[in-house]
């Protein structure tokens, strides 16, 4: 059942995140007013749904260094945190996000080193629950 809510909820995503580009290029005040409303529906780890959408939304804006930070602080800060609620939203990513999320979110860490984020995910149990997302980080 979760493979047929999951397609609707990244459609809206990307959706959101194509929105959210030109209103970051039209009004930076709203852009940044969504931002932090995203951000406190991640940091809440109420659901795995919000935390894929924000990390969806943060691969999307790779481009734009300011937005990037922002979003690798959250990022870092969750996984050092709340491992588990980070674990539970990469696991409805894709291959090809997964990989693109390692790459810039956790090799290339700007607030945490990337082994301190590698080992606060591993010492959570959640990870052995989800092997496309272990895989990272073996």
């Amino acid at each position: 059942m979760n493979k047929y809510i999951l397609i609707p909820i990244l459609m809206f995503s990307i959706s959101i995140s194509a929105n959210a580009t030109n209103l970051y290029q039209k009004n930076y005040d709203k852009f940044w007013g969504k931002w932090w409303a995203s951000q406190k529906l991640l940091i809440s780890c109420k659901s795995p749904k919000n935390t894929t959408a924000f990390i969806i939304n943060a691969l999307s804006y790779l481009g734009n260094s300011e937005v990037t930070e922002a979003n690798a602080e959250e990022i870092e800060k969750l996984a050092i945190k709340k491992p588990a609620c980070l674990v539970e939203g990469l696991s409805k990513l894709n291959n090809v996000q997964l990989k693109k999320f390692n790459e810039y979110f956790i090799k290339q860490a700007i607030f945490y080193k990337p082994n301190k984020i590698i080992s606060s995910i591993k010492k959570d149990g959640k990870l052995n629950k989800f092997p496309n997302v272990q895989k990272l980080f073996k």
